[in-house]
Formats: C-alpha cells, sequence, structure tokens
C-alpha cells in the first residue's frame, strides 16, 4: 500500500490489496462483505474491454430473455420480478430508461426524415384572462394556461406567452426527462383497483405500471417503425388502439392471478383512469415548463 492509500499496482495489471479500496474493509474472498466491491481491482486495457463486452451482453441476453415475457407474457414476468425470481431478467426502471432512450431515438430520426414545415406558433389571451398557445398547421394544437393567483405560476405563464415556442420546445424536452413522473402517477390509480386486497402492495403496483409503460413506449416504437416502410396508416392506428387494452388484461390477469371477470372490470376502470393520469402528467409538464 502506497502513502497516498492507494493498492500498488502489479505488472499484471492487478491491484492485491488486503483492505477494501472502497471502504476499508478487510478483505475476506473475491468480494467485500462491506459494500460488495470486487476485490482486487485491474487496471488494463484488456480487462476494461472484457467489462464493457460483459456489461453489453450480461444487458442483452437479458432483454432477450425479458422482451417475449413482455410482449407475451407480461403477467408472467411481473408476478416473476416481484416474487424474487428476478436473475434472468431486465429489472423495470431499467427496461424503463431502455424504451425511453429508444422512444427518443426514433422520433429523433423520424423527425430528421420528416420534411413538413414546422407549425408556427402564436399566443393569444380571452376575455376570461386565459394565455393560449396556437399552433398553426396540420401538426398544430391550441394550450390554454389558466391564470390561477398563484404569482409565481402566473408569472411562469407570462414568460410563456412571451416565447410560445421556446415553452412547446420545452414541453417535448420535458416529457423525455420527466417521463418518470408516470410511474408515481400512475401507481395509485392501479391501487385503487386493489384496496381490499392486501396481498398486493404499492411496490406489486409500481412494478405492474413500469412493465406495462415498458410494453407501450417500445410498441409504439415498433408502430413507428412500420410506419417508414409504407405499412397503411389505418392498420397502425387499428393496431395501436386496440394492442394496449389487450395487453393491459393480459398482464392483470397473471400479475395479480385474476379471473377472467374479475381482470376484465379493472381493464374497464384503467382505460377511465388512463385520460386522467395522461391530463395530470401533461399538466406536471406544464408547471415544471413554466417554472424553468
Amino acid at each position: 500500500m502506497s502513502d497516498t492509500g492507494e493498492a500498488a499496482v502489479e505488472l499484471d495489471g492487478h491491484t492485491h490489496e488486503s483492505a477494501c479500496l472502497n471502504c476499508g474493509t478487510v478483505l475476506i474472498g473475491s468480494h467485500c462483505h462491506g459494500c460488495g466491491q470486487h476485490a482486487h481491482v485491474h487496471r488494463t486495457m484488456g480487462a476494461f474491454l472484457h467489462d464493457l463486452a460483459h456489461g453489453a451482453l450480461h444487458f442483452e441476453g437479458k432483454l432477450w430473455r425479458t422482451l417475449p415475457m413482455l410482449f407475451f407474457k407480461p403477467g408472467t414476468l411481473t408476478r416473476e420480478y416481484v416474487d424474487g425470481r428476478r436473475a434472468s431478467y431486465v429489472s423495470p426502471i431499467a427496461l424503463f430508461l431502455f424504451a425511453v432512450f429508444m422512444m427518443f431515438a426514433t422520433l429523433q430520426i423520424s423527425n430528421a426524415i420528416d420534411t413538413e414545415p414546422t407549425a408556427e406558433v402564436t399566443t393569444n389571451t380571452d376575455e376570461a384572462g386565459r394565455i393560449a398557445l396556437d399552433g398553426d398547421g396540420e401538426g398544430g394544437g391550441r394550450i390554454t394556461l389558466e391564470r390561477t393567483g398563484w404569482k409565481w405560476l402566473d408569472d411562469g405563464a407570462a414568460k410563456a406567452a412571451e416565447n410560445p415556442s421556446l415553452m412547446l420546445y420545452k414541453l417535448k424536452a420535458n416529457s423525455y426527462k420527466f417521463s418518470w413522473l408516470l410511474i408515481p402517477i400512475s401507481t395509485p390509480f392501479v391501487a385503487l383497483m386493489f384496496l381490499w386486497r392486501r396481498r398486493f402492495g404499492l411496490y406489486d403496483h409500481a412494478v405492474f405500471v413500469t412493465y406495462s409503460l415498458c410494453f407501450v413506449s417500445l410498441f409504439y416504437v415498433g408502430l413507428w417503425m412500420l410506419g417508414w416502410i409504407a405499412v397503411p396508416d389505418w392498420l397502425l392506428f387499428l393496431t395501436g388502439l386496440l394492442a394496449p387494452p389487450v395487453h393491459i388484461y393480459k398482464q392483470l390477469r397473471g400479475a395479480y392471478e385474476l379471473r377472467h371477470h374479475s381482470a376484465a372490470w379493472r381493464l374497464a376502470v384503467l382505460l377511465v383512469f388512463i385520460p386522467i393520469i395522461l391530463v395530470l402528467f401533461f399538466q406536471s409538464l406544464l408547471v415544471i415548463g413554466m417554472l424553468g
């Protein structure tokens, strides 16, 4: 051990310390029993490349076991993970981050090949003092910002009115950065449907929601890609409309071990909840955008 407290590196590029370099615990075996760090770290380029390949292939191997389960046996996947059988699968959060990345990359590619002109944004104020951001053209729409009486929020609305294009850009950017908000927003709504089933807690519902969001994200990425190869729009629309409810039904049945009628009525309730969840999510993005 050197005077600086760092382990000396031998000719083979490995350290041969007797205490953990991370927390100082005396080493017993190949891993520190205090913090879990691997003993005798390596500092060679070959070892670095090995870690890179192992990390990529390890994730990829789990991914190709997880995706078929996510698409065809989502309830089993959810139940397996909740019950602790996790070594073979990508965790819900890791898969969610991967799905968000895929959505972002797909939309960026889609924007790059889209030759349609960008819609212009204008600002209007109605009789009630509300600020409306109007987009012209086929992709246009209206976002209405109500006057709340809260200075900090109304000041944000005023800034949005001064530069509505920047506001819409922030909304788009925040939709990726804060997509994780869908998980805490959605979980209580799922929990409401199982109030009298004490066997299932918030953790179960959070895993259910996260895997469900992963499916929806990756499924729509696939639909966007199919749209690039001239698959009819009506077919994509019909598939995008029908597949998510079928998936939710299958996931409900498997994850919560429900009978047909129990899963069916919960699906119906959840389809009512989903628009409310989306409104709350986009309202949150509006607030974040105005505060930013």
